[in-house]
């Protein structure tokens, strides 16, 4: 019996489909997250809307360039410029 503040089975599952779908779960969530899809086809339609969101939103966001100045490159740049001005403060001051 659950109280007002326990979930269902089903609804615990049903929270950990997003974790279950980028294996994230350890395997004691997982077994229970198979446990229930094998014999629950609601919870299968709504793993596979959740995979298709997921494979949406990786489409989407690997469509998105992210501006020059956030790039890895750029970043590497700031770095090393820091460092080397860091160095050229530091010999100053011998």
């Amino acid at each position: 019996m659950t109280g007002p503040d326990t979930l269902s089975e089903y609804d615990e599952v049903e929270l950990l489909l997003p974790w279950y779908v980028t294996g994230k779960l350890d395997d004691s969530d997982r077994a229970k997250v198979e446990a229930l899809l094998a014999r629950e086809p609601a919870l299968r339609l709504q793993l596979d809307l959740i995979r298709e969101e997921q494979s949406a939103a990786i489409a989407i966001n690997e469509g998105i360039s992210a501006p020059a100045s956030l790039s890895v490159a750029a970043g590497i740049q700031r770095v090393a410029a820091a460092t080397s001005l860091g160095r050229q403060h530091a010999a100053s001051s011998i």
